[in-house]
């Protein structure tokens, strides 16, 4: 009985911490679209330091949701594969979204595409808070 339980919750780790790093990549997108909208509005450029640390932080992010999804997938991850998603995301993620998801690859685009689109919603709505709260 221990063993099962045991067996169940390790497999549910790897898929909650999926959700997490899903919803820790959106919130990095709001406070990257806040500190952007912040400046912009002040016609100053954002400090490269907070430039860096949000592509260092992105970039650790999406690899992770990488790694443990592969994990859960039981998508074998090769040294390319590794590389492109730390230096080239932006085709490497729909690649492996693609190549992981025999059977139901419409589906995982669709859901790419979604969260793509909820990503850019999240951009949108920092600068817009940044312009609210920084306007009075």
């Amino acid at each position: 009985m221990l063993g099962n339980t045991l067996n169940h919750s390790q497999t549910k780790m790897p898929a909650l911490r999926i959700v997490v790093l899903l919803t820790a990549i959106a919130a990095l997108c709001v406070a990257q679209g806040y500190v952007e909208g912040y400046f912009e509005f002040r016609h100053q450029h954002e400090p490269r330091w907070w430039w860096h640390l949000y592509v260092i932080v992105a970039t650790a992010l999406i690899y992770a949701w990488y790694y443990y999804d592969s994990e859960v997938r039981g998508f074998h991850r090769t040294k390319w594969l590794n590389i492109a998603v730390v230096g080239l995301a932006v085709v490497a993620i729909p690649y492996y979204v693609f190549q992981s998801n025999k059977g139901h690859r419409r589906k995982a685009i669709l859901y790419l595409s979604g969260y793509v689109f909820l990503i850019s919603v999240c951009i949108a709505i920092g600068e817009y808070l940044a312009k609210q709260w920084t306007s009075f």
